[in-house]
């Protein structure tokens, strides 16, 4: 079992999509676009990029959509961890495209929407083929609607995102002891 983009699933395997989350373009504070309120993908132009490895998932399918779009990014280092590309491109050394999550938020980054093409990547949950939906893999989908539920909730109260993250967090145990 694993967690992976649908560029990594082949015929050995079974997978259930988990979500699309949307990729934003990410930019230090002070980058001359920063108040911009979205952008287009090819007004990133001669940009220094700061991408992910193409052996990533969410690096094949950056890779992928830069290729759809004729347009090949002037990547000035590829990382192995999105963290490692939001701490990079919040000390001016490039731009990115990364997901919006919640650990990548304490980044002081300017987060842009990407007007044109569309811009998200999948996150599916795979195991292999043959094997009748092993326990693992149902137990953990069943998991994670459960806690997805619980924590849209959350995202939805206007409280602090700390505060979502300790409720998320919460929620998670509770559910993992009573099951």
């Amino acid at each position: 079992m694993g967690i992976t983009t649908p560029d990594f699933i082949n015929s050995h395997y079974s997978w259930h999509l988990l979500g699309k989350f949307e990729l934003f373009l990410t930019l230090p504070l002070d980058h001359k676009r920063a108040n911009k309120k979205n952008i287009y993908l090819e007004e990133i132009g001669d940009e220094p990029y700061i991408g992910l490895k193409s052996s990533y998932g969410v690096g094949s399918m950056i890779d992928t959509m830069f290729a759809n779009q004729q347009i090949t990014p002037r990547t000035v280092f590829q990382a192995d961890e999105l963290d490692t590309v939001a701490g990079l491109v919040s000390t001016g050394l490039g731009i990115s495209f990364l997901p919006k999550t919640i650990s990548l938020q304490s980044f002081p980054l300017v987060w842009l929407p990407v007007t044109a093409p569309e811009c998200e990547v999948s996150v599916s949950v795979i195991w292999k083929k043959g094997d009748f939906f092993p326990k693992y893999p149902k137990y953990f989908l069943i998991s994670f609607r459960i806690v997805r539920i619980r924590i849209g909730i959350f995202t939805r109260l206007k409280i602090p995102s700390q505060t979502k993250v300790r409720l998320g967090i919460f929620c998670i145990l509770i559910h993992l002891f009573f099951t």
